[in-house]
């Protein structure tokens, strides 16, 4: 189950679940979230369980209406003659915040967008809002509460602030230090910042400055439309898959039906600018459903993590345009959910200087687990380079330590691994070195292992890559030779059948190593995606020249859906947005440069050598 660590009282919460049956295939089941130790539910919603062992994701959303810390739980209400109860809950600690946000809104001119979102926040109770204005008359800062005279100019005033919007802003009238602030602001404060496309100055006269390392878009080729040149022709951006599933950014109602439901309604834009290609670790939120870049569709919002902090880029000034014959409903509704978004770092309450991810929320017993550490700046990096000691303790149970080593690529980045975790959730945090405020922490559970897949990796006798031809020869000690099995008729298929999939969480470890040139699907995604067609939602069938028949799950054939152009047919959609296959070995090579689950590998490396097999003849 994965959910924001902190929200907001009236902000939508969303629980993203997992439901897994076996034998109750078809029946239906009510999905409850409620307090500890309460009976009382907060919310819930009535599923159908999916076909035998398939996991079905879903969602259910709540809305706090007071602040506090809550421990609540989601729980599949057990059905009549249920033999194990014990997984049908999950636990979680959200924290609910009812504290203003102190927003930074600065342009060069009052534009429509300007206008219309000084007006929303200054309405937001939840926001304590203060405006700059560079081209306004100096009695503009007198009559208007809001403005300030002047850009923040020490590192102190601007500090005060959680999030800084900032418009079409001349950089000139900026100095070096002062734009050096503000990428300190994102970086070591973490703070958020968001950046709204001008035809002017944002972000073409951000090059060679401090702005452009905050920028989730890279400048070179970037097109801005002439002053001169009237635009007729408006556009509806597309959502992605993340801006679908993976932010809550743009959750206009309850479920993602009907947000993407209102998305398809709200007004279109006219004007904006279009990046050749987005920073590498950035995440495309929305696209322009026909213009295109060096990697898929033009990116309309776009964001990434810079240091501790986050920063989005609207390529577009216009969506004030949202609020005809709807006001702030949905105009309002994506500004609050963006500005929250942005300040969450800062009510993490976490040591500003390093950040402790683990590759997975999710283990099953036998898997390693993988720790990595980032800091931000090389001055608070431990010289040596196994100076990073984290402590992985389990509730009720002992602690262990591991040490993280120095990454040679990167100076500020320390990673380890931890073999062989038993059963149960556990909490690692940072032992050293020491933080002044609470150390970075990270929670993860062990699963154990579905007993399908220990029996079918018997059965299909897995190995480890390196090892698969010593242990043949083991078995065969005078040739080498696997033995020939004999099946009876038609259980041969059905054999190859019940080969072990890779986990949905394998592929998005490669979608996110691996990152796609389009809202498209790229060939190493293509293989895992048939790979567990056996789990997915939905199977759909394609054929290509450059891969032949594949089956793809259901993200990436909405993904190839979204890019068709006109009556484009399936085919010509792949043959246009798949890029060529890769190699086994440049498949590989790419895999080792991240930190992935070992099971995405050996099903990659298993499926490289099923393809090298010579057919076998045909008995005459």
């Amino acid at each position: 189950m994965l959910v924001d660590d902190v929200a907001f009282v009236n902000d939508p919460v969303t629980f993203s679940y997992t439901l897994t049956g076996h034998g109750l295939a078809g029946k239906k089941t009510r999905v409850v979230l409620k307090k500890k130790g309460e009976t009382k539910p907060l919310a819930s919603q009535e599923v159908a369980i999916g076909d035998e062992g398939k996991p079905e994701k879903l969602e259910l959303t709540y809305t706090p209406q007071t602040a506090g810390d809550l421990d609540l739980i989601i729980e599949a209400v057990a059905l009549p003659r249920e033999s194990n109860v014990k997984n049908n809950s999950e636990s979680r600690h959200v924290s609910v915040r009812d504290e203003k946000i102190r927003v930074l809104l600065v342009d060069s001119l009052p534009r429509w967008e300007f206008r219309e979102l000084k007006a929303l926040l200054e309405r937001e109770k939840t926001v304590e809002l203060k405006t700059v204005l560079q081209d306004a008359d100096p009695e503009y800062a007198q009559e208007d509460l809001s403005a300030l005279p002047h850009f923040p100019v020490t590192k102190e005033e601007l500090f005060q602030y959680d999030v800084v919007v900032f418009g079409d802003v001349n950089p000139a009238y900026l100095s070096s230090s002062v734009l050096d602030n503000l990428r300190d602001f994102v970086g070591e404060r973490g703070r958020g910042m968001l950046f709204i496309a001008g035809p002017y100055h944002n972000p073409a006269s951000y090059r060679t400055t401090a702005l452009e390392t905050l920028l989730p878009i890279e400048l070179d080729g970037l097109k801005v439309p002439p002053l001169d040149v009237a635009v007729s022709e408006s556009f509806r951006p597309e959502l992605t898959v993340e801006g679908r599933k993976g932010s809550a950014i743009f959750r206009f109602a309850d479920s993602e039906r009907e947000s993407q439901e209102v998305w398809q309604f709200l007004p279109g834009f006219f004007w904006m600018v279009e990046a050749r290609d987005v920073k590498a670790g950035a995440i495309v939120y929305a696209t322009h459903p026909v213009h295109t870049a060096a990697r898929g569709k033009a990116p309309v919002i776009v964001t990434q993590r810079f240091g501790n902090g986050k920063v989005i880029f609207h390529a577009t000034d216009e969506l004030w345009r949202w609020r005809f014959r709807t006001g702030d409903t949905y105009y309002g509704r994506y500004w609050v959910h963006v500005i929250r978004y942005l300040s969450r770092s800062k009510l993490l309450g976490k040591d500003p200087g390093a950040e402790l991810s683990v590759d997975h929320k999710v283990y099953r017993t036998g898997e390693t687990v993988g720790f990595r550490v980032r800091f931000v700046d090389e001055k608070i990096a431990p010289t040596a380079s196994d100076g990073v000691t984290i402590v992985v303790e389990r509730p009720g149970g002992t602690q262990k330590k591991v040490v993280l080593t120095r990454v040679p690529e990167a100076t500020t980045v320390f990673e380890g691994r931890l073999p062989q975790v038993e059963e149960g959730k556990y909490h690692a945090w940072v032992a050293a070195p020491a933080f002044a405020r609470t150390p970075p922490a990270e929670d993860f559970e062990v699963r154990p292992q579905r007993a399908r897949d220990a029996n079918t990796s018997h059965r299909s006798g897995r190995d480890e890559p390196g090892r698969r031809a010593e242990r043949r020869k083991d078995i065969h000690p005078a040739d080498g030779r696997t033995p020939r099995r004999r099946h009876p008729r038609g259980a041969a298929r059905s054999a190859r059948n019940e080969q072990r999939h890779p986990s949905l969480e394998a592929l998005a470890d490669l979608n996110r190593v691996c990152r796609l040139p389009v809202p498209g699907v790229d060939f190493e995604e293509a293989l895992a995606a048939g790979m567990i067609a056996r789990h997915g939602v939905r199977d759909a069938n394609c054929g290509a020249p450059m891969i032949k028949t594949v089956k793809i799950d259901t993200d990436a054939f909405e993904r190839l859906d979204h890019a068709r152009r006109g009556t484009e047919s399936f085919s010509e959609v792949i043959k246009r947005c798949v890029p060529k296959r890769r190699s086994y070995r440049e498949v590989i090579g790419i895999l080792s440069k991240a930190p992935v689950s070992d099971e995405l590998i050996e099903a990659i490396d298993e499926s490289a050598t099923r393809r090298r097999r010579a057919p076998r003849r045909r008995r005459a």
